[in-house]
Formats: structure tokens, sequence, C-alpha cells
């Protein structure tokens, strides 16, 4: 089979099996919150972000009298913060000698979609993760070293690296200046909380304990998430938001937080969920890591809801719980920290993107993929976006 009717294969296979809608439907299976959220396209404009409202409080021409009333005459209140857009890729090669080796057609379509199927899921759980962070791409930090293997100073975080994944350290959580250098992931042990690094890693990535760890290329060029929209600190005179002061109006501007480990998850949710109804509107779902999740579904003896179809492995799990500012649907999601909770009301927060969300690169009009110059085959996928809360108020965090 020559490079020619490999490419015009791989052609045919995409269009077929992997439009823009396939892919976006593939990158959000198994991750609740990202595939629930809205998603709003549109995110047009120049590289300096794009503006959106925040409404801090309604006109207040409201009085006893009608002349107080006219006296008191005065506009909504709000900010208008500039989101910017970020861009995430993923790009896999299908090399020629693989490809010819394939014994028959089915061996070759299985070649094709099986890696692309992979990269597929991969960029999913990249977005998925961001989506629930603060936007500096931090995976884990490093808390020693013996040899190539990094043990991280919370074990849990291990199961934010994978094997094979191309990682780099800086000794800035903002990862802004990055060490010289890279290594690959060979291993990953999240019982014992330790990730080993190909022979010569250490090294060849100059890392260091009390290092912070990213994907490389990532530090500093994720979607700014949930953690830093609702961050657990709340925000301080001096502080900048895509261009404004979230001190000046904290609750509104960057929600409800309630850092408070000595009580239960549920008594803190039920907290955070009266805070936000206090100053906004009922929040209507709260999302947990499954370990949490099911502590509270046993203390509650809670009878599971799974949302999504017949095949409960597919769909979304949940269990509803009363709190003072009304029933509350707790959702089981892998992508959430398990030191942090979030709770939303799912109307007022969604994805801006531009284009499709993602899609194939089509647009240096070749078709889907390219032909590379050791002969083999590149695909690359692409989405532009960022997350926006309409009313942060509405949002809140809580420790665990």
């Amino acid at each position: 089979m020559s490079s020619g009717s490999n490419l015009t294969s791989v052609a045919q296979i995409y269009k077929r099996k992997y439009s823009d809608d396939e892919i976006g439907d593939q990158v959000m299976r198994e991750h609740p919150l990202y595939q629930r959220i809205r998603k709003i396209g549109g995110f047009t404009g120049d590289s300096g972000g794009k503006a959106y409202l925040i409404k801090t409080g309604n006109p207040q021409g409201v009085s006893s009298t009608l002349a107080a009333a006219q006296a008191s005459v005065s506009g909504s209140a709000g900010k208008q913060p500039k989101a910017v857009r970020t861009v995430k890729f993923g790009v896999i090669t299908l090399s020629a000698e693989a490809m010819m080796a394939c014994e028959g057609d089915g061996a070759f379509y299985d070649l094709v979609t099986g890696e692309t199927d992979g990269i597929i899921e991969e960029y999913g759980d990249s977005c998925a993760f961001d989506l629930y962070r603060d936007g500096t791409g931090a995976r884990g930090r490093v808390s020693s070293i013996n040899g190539q293997v990094l043990t991280l100073t919370n074990a849990d975080d291990v199961r934010n690296f994978k094997e094979g994944m191309t990682i780099v350290g800086d000794n800035n959580s903002s990862g802004a200046s990055p060490n010289p250098g890279s290594a690959s992931v060979d291993s990953i042990d999240e019982d014992s909380g330790t990730i080993t690094l190909e022979a010569g890693g250490v090294a060849a990535a100059n890392i260091i304990a009390n290092d912070y760890l990213f994907r490389n290329g990532d530090g500093g060029a994720c979607v700014e998430g949930i953690a830093l929209c609702t961050p657990l600190t709340a925000p301080t005179a001096g502080d900048s938001f895509r261009g404004i002061d979230r001190s000046s109006n904290v609750r509104r501007l960057a929600g409800v937080r309630i850092n408070d480990t000595g009580n239960t998850i549920e008594y803190n949710i039920g907290r955070a969920a009266v805070a936000a109804k206090q100053i906004g509107r009922a929040q209507d779902e709260f999302y947990l890591n499954p370990i949490n999740f099911f502590a509270i579904q046993q203390r509650q003896n809670a009878k599971i809801e799974y949302d999504g179809g017949g095949d409960i492995t597919a769909g979304v799990q949940s269990i509803q719980i009363p709190t003072a500012a009304g029933m509350l649907k707790l959702v089981s999601d892998a992508d959430c920290p398990t030191n942090r909770g979030y709770g939303m009301l799912m109307k007022e927060h969604y994805i801006w993107h531009m284009g499709e969300f993602p899609h194939v690169v089509r647009d240096d009009g070749k078709p889907s993929m390219r032909q590379i110059a050791d002969d083999g085959i590149e695909i690359r996928i692409r989405g532009w976006w960022n997350y926006i809360q309409r009313r942060p108020g509405n949002f809140s965090v809580i420790a665990i």
C-alpha cells in the first residue's frame, strides 16, 4: 500500500467516522460536568479578550414615595471582565511502516480508529481536568526523589499523570518559568503516590524536590477553570481577574467559600448552599469526587440515581440531599479534586468556544490529516475555549 493510498484510506475513515459532532461527543464521555455544562459558540474577537457581564446589583429606584424613588434612580451594577481564548491541541501520527504492516482493510481500520479514539479520549481527559482547575496546569508537586521515582506531596495527584506523558518541572506553581528539559512518565503507582520517569528523566528534566509538575506545554496556558473563578481563598485588594478586582464585592464576583474541614462534607455543603441563596438563587447541583460522594451516600443511606440512559456505566451518578436552601443534587465526578467540592447553578455558567468544540483541523486546506516527512500521517484536533460564570455568587467551593 503506497503512502498516497494510505492518506486516501485514512481520509475516507475520517469522513465516515469522525465528524466534529462525533469527536465532541467522544471527548466528553465519562466526564459529568464537562458533558453537562452548556457550550456556547461565538467566542470571537481579538486575542486581547472578549468582555462579558457579571451583574452584581439591580437598579435601585425603589422607595415608599414616588419622589424618593425618582431621586434614587440608578442603573444596574456590574463588572465586565475580559475572557481570553485558550487553545488545546491533540496530535497523533500513524507511521508508514505500521500502516503498511496491516493485513487487510480490517486491521488498517482498527489501527486508525484505535489510535484516534485514544487521542480523543486523552484530549477529553485533559479538558475535563482543566475545567476544575485554575489555569496553571499544575498536576502535582514533588515531595521527594529516589532515583527516577517521584513521590508526590498529595498521593491522589498521581492519577493526574499517564504512562507516556511528557512532563516538565517548575519551582513556581504558575508554570511560568519551567525548568529546561522534559521527561516521559514510565509508570505510575496510585497506591504509593509515586510516578517513575524514563531512565535519566530526573536529570533530563532538571526536576528537584518541591517542584510542581506540568504536562509539557501546559504551564500557565490552560483554561481558567472553576478553581480560579471560585477560589477557596477570597480575593483581596489588588486582585486581578480578567482585568477586574473582585475584592470590591467578593461573594458576587468570586462566589462562596467554606474552608472548614472540621465539619462533615454534608454540613459544609448545606452552609455553602445557604450562603449562595442569601445573595442570589438556589444552587441546583454540587460536584464531588467519587470518594467523597460514596462516603456521603453511605452515611445518608441515599439511593443513587443514574442520568443518561439505560446503561448506568455511561450515565451520571447522583443523590439528592436536603439543605435549608432546597434540595440539592450531588453529582459524582472523578475529575473533581478529592480535597474540594463545588456547588453550582447550572444555567449560570458555560463553556465559551470558537468554532466546533473540538474539531479536526482542516483550515489549511488539507483533508483532516497531512503527510509528514517520515512518510507517515499526522492528524490534529483542536479547540479554543474558556470557562465563564455569569453570576459567580451562585457558585461555591468547600475544602475537604
